[in-house]
């Protein structure tokens, strides 16, 4: 049976992608599952009314219930966790 230009090149893409697969199921990253790399923001590190700005979000911190002149970040993250800067 004689191929095609267009079978062997999709019988060549279809093994390369069963490759990348199997390599990403041994290392545990999938292609393209990395994340996001976060910049820090150079922007103000405290609001007009003294409370610190998460340096990766922006935004003002909210204050902890437990301890005292304790700030965190309560963003979530794209993968379902929060954000673990305090201030």
């Amino acid at each position: 049976m004689q191929l095609t230009n267009l079978e062997r090149a999709l019988l060549r893409a279809a093994n390369a992608f069963i490759q990348a697969y199997s390599e990403s199921k041994e290392t545990g990253q999938g292609v393209g599952s990395h994340a996001p790399q976060q910049t820090r923001q150079s922007a103000p590190t405290t609001t007009s009314n003294g409370i610190p700005v998460c340096s990766l979000h922006g935004k003002a911190m909210r204050p902890s219930k437990f301890k005292d002149n304790q700030y965190y970040c309560g963003a979530k993250l794209d993968d379902g966790t929060y954000c673990r800067e305090k201030g």
